[in-house]
């Protein structure tokens, strides 16, 4: 597999590589999309002013999650599509009240979160922040499609994420800097738990055996996965960290701070990485033990899911306007992003939990 060409310079501009060029799974859309859209944005408005008086409006409005979702499950059925679409709203608001949050902030998300998931049967007490009945709702409507190992691996995962998102904050409050082969490893393991809910929401109807997910050619897969995720992330949202001050966990900062190169030069490093993990993915996927049959049918829609996420994520990073604005389509057609003024580093977000 060549490389993506990464040796375009223009002044002022960042050059964004097609880093998938070569992947097998193409862009789609679920036809169940204008419909969920509807149904999902009613869901979500009733939310709406608790989401504004914690200060996460903007964001909240501004996600497009049934796109994500949509992109992501394209062959999935209306039911699915749904779940999926809440799971990803679900899962930008819950990364949205830990971000640029103290450690305590954190660890108060994780009790909430976990305790509702664990006590569904309970009424949320009136005043609560809203993370807890957005919380139940979700995980209510998941349950009817969950088959017993997806939900078994749902709640592990959302659990194992959420201790991350609070190792993350503790980094973050000690300022402490990650060099390259820390960085690789911290990220790879946080985006490698966040990625398996990820999936399991497009994929809750399976009946993939736990010992099947924990065989090492399908957790390694999974890893490759995680790795793309983040790699492609990084490299699409650096511009708009650059412009906040926010950008030093970026692989592409850390990358020119450890190798004293350029930012062009940083892409190149980042799409050898990207390159590596491609190719051991499909490797992986082309060449699976010698599962019995109907885990193979089953395995192989769990594999078609990551492909799609894979690419919804980069398809999504174009279109939402989370980015680019209203130039995603534009920069997506020429791959030349402006790189803007260096902003100043936002501080802790106020936001009140419990």
């Amino acid at each position: 597999m060549q490389p993506a060409d990464t040796t375009s310079e223009v002044e002022g501009m960042l050059y964004i590589p097609d880093t998938l060029v070569k992947w097998p799974y193409p862009s789609a859309i679920n036809p169940f999309y204008n419909e969920v859209l509807v149904e999902h944005s009613e869901w979500m408005k009733k939310f709406l002013p608790a989401i504004s008086k914690a200060g996460l409006l903007g964001i909240a409005t501004n996600i497009q999650s049934v796109l994500f979702a949509a992109r992501g499950c394209p062959k999935a059925s209306k039911e699915t599509l749904r779940i999926s679409s809440d799971f990803t709203g679900w899962a930008f608001m819950l990364d949205a009240c830990t971000d640029c949050q103290p450690a305590s902030v954190a660890r108060e998300v994780k009790t909430l979160v976990c305790h509702v998931m664990h006590n569904l049967e309970e009424e949320r007490p009136e005043g609560e922040f809203f993370l807890g009945q957005l919380t139940k709702e979700f995980w209510q409507s998941a349950l009817k499609v969950a088959t017993p190992s997806m939900k078994e691996r749902f709640m592990q995962g959302c659990e194992t994420f959420l201790d991350s998102t609070i190792t993350q904050a503790e980094d973050r409050d000690k300022s402490i800097l990650l060099n390259r082969d820390q960085y690789m490893i911290h990220r790879r393991d946080r985006d490698n738990i966040c990625a398996q809910p990820t999936f399991c929401s497009g994929g809750l109807h399976l009946n993939i055996p736990i010992s099947v997910f924990n065989h090492p050619v399908v957790r390694e897969a999974e890893s490759q996965v995680a790795l793309l995720l983040t790699l492609d992330n990084d490299l699409l949202s650096y511009t708009k960290e650059y412009a906040m001050g926010d950008d030093g966990t970026n692989i592409l900062t850390v990358i020119m701070r450890e190798e004293n190169v350029g930012l062009q030069e940083a892409v190149e490093r980042l799409c050898d990485l990207h390159e590596e993990a491609v190719e051991r993915f499909l490797y992986l996927r082309d060449n699976l033990p010698p599962f019995d049959e109907k885990v193979k049918e089953e395995l192989g829609q769990w594999f078609d899911t990551m492909g799609a996420w894979v690419r919804s994520n980069v398809d999504w990073s174009f279109e939402a306007g989370r980015y680019y604005g209203t130039k995603g389509k534009e920069i997506c057609e020429t791959r030349l992003a402006p790189i803007p003024r260096r902003g100043k580093k936002q501080s802790h977000r106020a936001a009140v939990i419990i």
